[in-house]
């Protein structure tokens, strides 16, 4: 991570100096207004929502970084299978080099790749086949597709809180359970996308980390003030596979089949599905229990929001974490920081590499380092509220 881009994320989660704090703080004033005058003409009607002719599930949050709704997107879809719904997944799709709507996944196959797709709506598609997955900046236009070509009958919107031009019937949203909100300051002066009070608009709060109530208590204080009523459901990322990365001899062929189907016309989503397969092949290659990282001295490296809980993660499996090298958020890795990262696990004498399902969507088009390359796969396990969390969902999605 750049020298400013940590100061940044250390200011946001402990303060900044007290003049840098104020320049921030005028900015954020000037963005709390726009908030303001944003939700001032909503709740006059001025700006309205717009409604489908199906249930919409928002997994969002207040605050920039980690707060693991990827996997909550996953256990949303999950819990509308169980209820009868067939639903799809609509994403903005973050970093994506595409434009306008596009369809990442239908009912049969992967049809973009994760430079195309983004990285998160691609790691969804790889762990919830045959599940719809469209992405576009307007996300009420990207659900209007979605319910039109593959006739699903529920909608989960990725990171929707802040959205407000699609109507929602279930409103979640993620935090993490330890210093939740960083230094309380809006952007850019904190990591806040909009103020606390804004939690009035959820229905169900959760905690990202923790087991007991005491190991979320701002985030239980927040909502008592903000959002009497709401429940909190207490979670945690828990891993379930550990794969090693190996050298695969498909991609270089996978590739050249998608350009010439690409240039005598044929339908390219096929060419891709097989780069796809490829890259499944090669993840699956050696799959393991996260017991194996027991013991074991790894480097690990992250860009994702929050690279200290990825860090807690591989200590609670028993791994020994020499190095956590963190890089901004949906950082595409290049083939000499893959290096660099090599050299400085052999420095620190670690057996081995450690990253996240995420980031390996970025790393997969790279040559594996020397050294094994361990890919950490985890889940959104419910650990407190349990029943609120379903309850929630027989409200707004009344079981078909």
């Amino acid at each position: 991570m750049t020298g400013a881009r940590a100061r940044l994320t250390a200011g946001w989660e402990h303060g900044f100096p007290r003049a840098a704090g104020r320049l921030l703080d005028v900015v954020g004033g000037g963005y709390r207004g726009l908030l303001g005058a944003r939700e001032w003409l909503y709740t006059r009607g001025l700006l309205r929502s717009r409604a489908l002719d199906c249930p919409v599930v928002s997994i969002g949050n207040l605050t920039l970084g980690g707060t693991g709704k990827t996997p909550a997107v996953e256990l949303a879809v999950q819990t509308l299978a169980e209820l009868g719904y067939r639903p799809a997944i609509v994403s903005r799709g973050y970093g994506r080099r595409s434009t306008g709507i596009q369809v990442v996944a239908d009912t049969a196959s992967i049809r973009l790749d994760a430079e195309d797709a983004g990285d998160e709506p691609f790691l969804l598609a790889r762990r919830l086949p045959g599940i719809p997955i469209v992405v576009g900046g307007n996300r009420y236009h990207a659900a209007v597709e979605a319910l039109e070509r593959f006739s699903v009958n529920a909608i989960v919107l990725d990171d929707g809180f802040q959205h407000r031009t699609l109507k929602k019937d279930l409103e979640i949203v993620m935090a993490r359970a330890q210093s939740p909100w960083g230094n309380g300051h809006l952007l850019p002066g904190g990591p806040l996308r909009e103020p606390l009070g804004a939690l009035r608009r959820a229905d169900l709060v959760v905690a990202v980390g923790a087991r007991r109530p005491e190991e979320a208590t701002e985030v239980l204080s927040a909502v008592t003030t903000h959002a009497p009523g709401v429940p909190v459901v207490l979670a945690e990322h828990v891993p379930t596979e550990a794969s090693v990365a190996v050298r695969g001899e498909r991609h270089g062929s996978a590739s050249r089949t998608a350009s010439r189907r690409e240039a005598s016309g044929e339908i390219v989503e096929h060419g891709v599905s097989r780069a796809v397969k490829w890259f499944d092949q090669m993840i699956e290659a050696r799959r393991g229990a996260p017991t194996q990282l027991a013991g074991m001295r790894v480097l690990a490296f992250a860009a994702i929001g929050s690279p200290r809980a990825f860090e807690r993660t591989l200590s609670e499996v028993g791994a020994t974490v020499v190095e956590m090298v963190a890089f901004p958020d949906h950082h595409w890795y290049s083939r000499d920081e893959v290096l660099a990262l090599e050299r400085r696990a052999a420095a620190a004498g670690a057996r081995g590499l450690v990253t996240t399902e995420k980031d390996w969507v970025r790393l997969r088009r790279l040559p594996p380092p020397s050294r094994p390359l361990f890919v950490l796969s985890v889940r959104l396990a419910l650990r407190a509220g349990e029943g609120q969390w379903r309850a929630a969902f027989e409200r707004a999605c009344p079981k078909r």
